[in-house]
């Protein structure tokens, strides 16, 4: 399997789909620790932000 392509390496399916799953598990325990009447802020959440950076760095495959 090619790792690297132009001389820049190729995020592989699986190495995302892992990273999707822990910062996903990031999410749910931010959530959990909140206290009483706590409000959940996502704009201050990292894992939300650490998701949405990894959602940019590679579009999903379009075929039209």
């Amino acid at each position: 399997m090619k790792t690297h392509r132009f001389g820049q390496k190729i995020k592989l399916h699986s190495t995302r789909a892992i990273k999707h799953q822990t910062l996903t598990l990031m999410l749910e325990d931010e959530i959990r620790a909140l206290h009483g009447n706590s409000v959940f802020q996502p704009n201050a959440s990292p894992a939300i932000a650490a998701l949405r950076k990894l959602r940019g760095q590679n579009p999903p495959f379009r075929t039209n």
